[in-house]
């Protein structure tokens, strides 16, 4: 009975990051250690919540991870910011050539204020106008494929991370340090840097 659960712990463990594949394997390894107890009569009702509570947390898993899938594809609509579709190291490749540095938006699908900056800010024709001469405009989902690999790289934490980066990975602004960015700032933020 424990096999399922202990798969999908594995599968959140090494697939999704986040704690609930953490939380549902140390629930289940603790569960198991209630098979030493010698005494059933304990050990029986010990082992009932210890299943039941690793089942409650995988099901959570299972849910958020339904929600988050489909909250992605909110993500997929028309930016007036022209986001580069090649992979990182081709980006960097590209602003070191054009010397512009690089615009990072990290977003994850269950996260609404990224979704805000993405509809209302990132929409903007002025915005996309300013941000696509000032930058090398990249955007990554940072629980999937290489945004996850880009935002170790960073050690983003928190979501919206919105960065601006040189051509050699320097971090030279961090523009969701204090709050997310609306429209105004990011056309001031992109006249700064085109005036480089």
């Amino acid at each position: 009975m424990l096999s399922p659960l202990i798969g999908y712990a594995i599968y959140l463990l090494i697939a999704i990051p986040h704690v609930y594949g953490q939380m549902a394997m140390g629930t289940l390894l603790f569960t198991l250690l209630f098979n030493l107890i010698p005494k059933k009569l304990i050990a029986i009702p010990l082992y009932v919540i210890g299943f039941g509570g690793s089942a409650f947390i995988l099901t959570a898993a299972y849910t958020f991870n339904t929600f988050t899938e489909n909250e992605r594809l909110k993500f997929d609509i028309p930016t007036a910011v022209i986001f580069e579709t090649t992979d990182y190291q081709t980006a960097l490749e590209k602003a070191s050539k054009e010397e512009k540095p690089i615009f990072v938006d990290f977003y994850t699908g269950w996260c609404s204020p990224c979704l805000a900056f993405t509809k209302n800010v990132l929409t903007d024709e002025a915005v996309g106008l300013h941000m696509n001469e000032a930058f090398i405009n990249l955007k990554y989902d940072a629980e999937i494929d290489e945004g996850m690999k880009v935002a170790k790289r960073f050690k983003v934490d928190s979501y919206p991370t919105i960065l601006i980066i040189d051509a050699n990975e320097n971090l030279l602004e961090d523009l969701t340090e204090t709050r997310i960015p609306q429209r105004d700032d990011m056309i001031t933020v992109s006249k700064k840097y085109s005036s480089k």
